[in-house]
């Protein structure tokens, strides 16, 4: 369900917003307008596809991360994954993230699913990685609370105990 929806935002984002011509030639304030108009769709999607077939009523309420609403285990597929940690705390602003090169043993970290993110905010979107927050991560627990980027492919998310 959860990659059913990553293809839906995808899609609506890709075939209905980027082709819009004030959204990739306009000022800051109609970008803002439709990209606010985007993320609060897509978190409407996600309590449609996600939530309601979980059995869960809850409303999105952070459209930048609409995993908060419930939380979502992610689970690595492999040790060697090289994910992507945010430098800064979710509540800074902005993002500085940095390759980090530990292996993710399973057992040893805890990680929840936030949403799906992608580097091009203006351009053609594929949402190739999933955005977590770290619960526990043994081999790095000066990260937890941080926000981490793992490519959906070496990826797995699951309801349940976080």
């Amino acid at each position: 369900m959860l990659l059913k929806y990553r293809d839906m935002a995808r899609m609506i984002w890709n075939l209905a917003f980027w082709p819009i011509a004030d959204l990739r030639d306009g000022d800051c304030f109609t970008v803002g307008d439709y990209t606010a108009a985007f993320d609060e769709a897509i978190a409407r999607l996600y309590e449609g596809m996600v939530l309601l077939p979980l059995g869960r009523t809850e409303r999105v309420q952070d459209i930048n991360h609409p995993g908060r609403a419930v939380a979502l285990s992610v689970e690595v597929n492999s040790p060697n994954v090289e994910c992507l940690i945010d430098q800064n705390l979710p509540t800074d602003p902005g993002h500085t993230w940095k390759a980090v090169g530990v292996p993710i043993t399973p057992g040893a970290y805890e990680f929840e699913f936030r949403g799906f993110f992608d580097w091009e905010q203006l351009g053609h979107r594929e949402f190739s990685f999933a955005e977590v927050l770290i619960q526990r991560m043994d081999a790095r627990p000066e990260d937890v609370g941080h926000h981490a980027l793992i490519p959906v492919s070496e990826c797995s998310v699951w309801a349940g105990p976080v």
